[in-house]
Order: C-alpha cells, then sequence, then structure tokens
C-alpha cells in the first residue's frame, strides 16, 4: 500500500517542499522562542548568554554573545530578529 505497481513511491508518499518548509519553518520559529526570552521578538546579547548557558555551554562571556549578535545584526538594533535568525541558520 503507498506504492504504485512500478515499486516507485506514489504521488502521496511524498510531502510536497512547500510543506517541508513548513515544517522547518516551525522548527526554527521555535528555536528562536526559546533564545527570545522575553517574547519581545528580539534575541539580546544576555538572553543569548543565558541560553547558551543554560545548555551547558557555561564558557562563554556576555562579551562572545555581544560579538555573536553583532555578526549577524543586519539592522545594527543591537539584537537578532526572526528574519535574521532565519539567515543565520540557512
Amino acid at each position: 500500500m503507498g506504492r504504485s505497481h512500478g515499486g516507485s513511491a506514489s504521488g502521496n508518499d511524498i510531502a510536497p517542499d512547500s510543506e517541508l518548509e513548513g515544517g522547518a519553518d516551525e522548527s526554527l520559529k521555535e528555536a528562536f522562542r526559546v533564545f527570545d526570552a522575553d517574547g519581545n521578538g528580539l534575541i539580546s546579547a544576555q538572553e543569548l548568554h543565558d541560553a547558551l548557558k543554560s545548555i551547558g555551554f557555561e564558557g562563554r562571556k556576555l562579551s562572545d554573545c555581544v560579538n555573536m549578535i553583532k555578526r549577524v545584526d543586519s539592522d545594527g538594533n543591537g539584537h537578532v530578529d526572526y528574519e535574521e535568525f532565519k539567515a543565520m541558520m540557512k
């Protein structure tokens, strides 16, 4: 069942690209929400520092996180928004 007689997958067995991208986008949004602790739609250096610390990256200094933010902060506001986060994760 689910296979055509020729042994190849039928169209019903293959998720369209948009479905796959939607799932990946949802995963990215969830990851972003983990870092965006205050829920304001921006990741600050302090939020990044706290999140990294909570998953075991104890050795990172806040200044390291400031530099990490600067590298992906394309609009220069000192924070990472979702679009910048998504671009960084590609």
